[in-house]
């Protein structure tokens, strides 16, 4: 039982909202607590911190701050796409309509929406989160968040969602079986551009890559493995990539191709 969790519903809700209220508080395994108060109130009437709200909007309060579902970058990245653009990870990994994704570090999803575009209906995209909240909140999110871009939504709704740790997952695959395996870990420095996401630090694993995880990567990866960094992390060298091109924004991509062609 999660004693640092309530589940509750938003303000005179509806029949269905809190019956989604009680089966979340069920997967969760904390308590659900019917909506008598504002937030803050419940917070420190049960001496919890994390109270997660199920209405139109699933949402979790964590202390004062905020986090909910929202594709962020996904969208604008799949409207370059639709006008005929490439998008960097997609061109670097080799990923093809058809072609099978495995993210291991789903966090909001934003990658993984890209991925199931590239791939279209014919490919498949795993994403894999430890935290079982924010797999709730992107698991829920996927299904119900309206872009305005049909194409976006409709990749959004083939996201298939998995909690547990990649580690886990990746040793229980064949070898080859996967086209593309990727990974995009929280970053452990706190950098000005990042406040915005600061809420899911909350939720996210910190912990570094395992030089053991790449391994299963390759093992299993049929095309590429793709981690996304800081240039001067040192993670690139640590885990064995090649050394990125250097690239203006904070982060970038190193690929270690499994088809013989390493390529930054």
């Amino acid at each position: 039982m999660d004693r640092s969790l309530i589940v509750t519903t938003v303000p005179k809700p509806s029949d269905s909202e809190i019956l989604h209220a009680e089966n979340l508080a069920k997967e969760l395994q904390a308590d659900y607590v019917k909506r008598t108060s504002t937030v803050r109130k419940m917070q420190e009437t049960h001496g919890v911190r994390k109270v997660l709200v199920a209405g139109e909007r699933l949402t979790l309060h964590a202390g004062d701050q905020k986090l909910f579902f929202h594709p962020s970058m996904a969208v604008v990245r799949v409207k370059r796409m639709l006008l005929g653009d490439t998008d960097v990870i997609v061109e670097k990994s080799g990923l093809a309509r058809g072609d099978s994704v495995l993210d291991c570090t789903l966090g909001m999803g934003a990658d993984a929406i890209v991925f199931s575009h590239a791939v279209g209906k014919e490919g498949v995209v795993i994403g894999i989160e430890y935290n079982p909240i924010l797999v709730i909140l992107v698991r829920e999110g996927l299904k119900t968040w309206r872009s305005g871009v049909p194409e976006v939504d409709e990749a959004m709704r083939r996201v298939q969602v998995v909690t547990g740790s990649h580690l886990g997952y990746m040793r229980n695959l064949p070898d080859r079986s996967i086209d593309v395996v990727y990974f995009d870990p929280m970053f452990r420095e706190t950098v000005k551009e990042s406040i915005n996401f600061d809420p899911i630090r909350i939720l996210s694993v910190t912990d570094e890559l395992s030089v053991e995880a790449i391994g299963e990567a390759k093992r299993i990866a049929r095309k590429s493995v793709v981690l996304k960094e800081r240039m001067y992390s040192g993670e690139f060298q640590r885990l064995g990539f090649p050394q990125p091109y250097q690239r203006s924004s904070s982060f970038t991509y190193s690929v270690i191709s499994i088809q013989g062609e390493e390529s930054p």
